[in-house]
């Protein structure tokens, strides 16, 4: 099956041709067609499946078919566990939406209030969010969820180890009794007989991927521990551990990792430090 057999729209298909991809992933596959049909779902999948599409795809479409009462009304809200994730996702519906006249915004925690105000005025269809930064912005009025039509819990089951259930409890409580949930974990066993699974209706249960295995397109690559001087810090064993062909490195502090990266670009070594100090521009949102 390729894309043009899902049923999306030439505006979607348009832009997934854009990315060149022609055949969809297995969760792809299965879960496309089942929110399109306006049904709830919870599905399994690793990360590396495609599942961000999956849910971004048909949610998008089916905002195409519905007006809003007023302009840049939230009719669709995505809640992430972390802001990292908030801006892969944002991308990844700005991507897929880049011939349709949707407007998405990205709430997180961390960084200032204001600009999300801000930006809050202006209005949006579509909300990435993390749920405690969205139930204060709820709190003190300014956003309105009474219109969203369809809700998404991406990385269901880290949200939920961070303590998130009540938090999710009173966002759904601000929303239409009748909208679609959208419900995406990689335990998928787990989730199903978790309280989550009760706030949907009858939804249909999708596991597709490798639940156990390495997740399509990413390599399995070594990994090495340093002592507490971080010895893999020093630039020539980063490099001749392959960190110019990419290699992800965790220091202990955020000192340590804004020193790292700048001692690493002084020998020319392209590094960015990413850590909860960093700005919502410096990582896309």
């Amino acid at each position: 099956m390729t894309f043009d057999g899902l049923g999306l729209r030439a505006a979607l298909l348009r832009a997934v041709r854009e990315q060149g991809f022609t055949m969809p992933t297995a969760v792809q596959a299965r879960v496309i067609p089942a929110i399109l049909a306006g049904r709830d779902v919870i599905a399994a999948t690793q990360s590396g499946s495609g599942k961000t599409a999956a849910f971004t795809l048909p949610m998008l479409q089916r905002l195409m078919g519905v007006r809003s009462e007023s302009s840049r009304t939230v009719r669709a809200l995505i809640m992430v566990p972390n802001r990292e994730r908030a801006a892969q996702v944002a991308r990844s519906v700005r991507t897929y939406g880049a011939h349709l006249p949707f407007h998405c915004l990205t709430l997180v925690s961390g960084v200032d209030m204001a600009p999300q105000v801000e930006a809050l005025l202006r209005g949006a269809d579509i909300v990435v969010a993390t749920p405690r930064r969205l139930l204060d912005h709820a709190r003190r009025g300014n956003i309105d969820l009474s219109q969203v039509l369809i809700v998404v819990l991406d990385e269901a089951d880290r949200i939920l180890d961070m303590g998130g259930l009540a938090d999710v409890r009173r966002t759904l409580a601000l929303m239409p009794a009748r909208r679609q949930i959208l419900l995406f974990c990689t335990t998928f066993p787990d989730m199903v007989s978790a309280p989550t699974g009760q706030l949907l209706e009858e939804p249909e249960l999708i596991e597709a991927g490798l639940l156990d295995g390495t997740p399509t397109g990413i390599a399995r690559r070594s990994g090495y521990r340093a002592d507490r001087e971080g010895r893999i810090g020093h630039p020539g064993l980063l490099a001749k551990r392959g960190a110019r062909s990419g290699m992800p490195v965790f220091p202990c502090s955020k000192h340590r990792t804004n020193r790292l990266a700048q001692k690493l670009d002084e020998t020319r070594i392209p590094a960015d430090a990413t850590h909860d100090d960093t700005s919502q521009s410096a990582i896309g949102i």
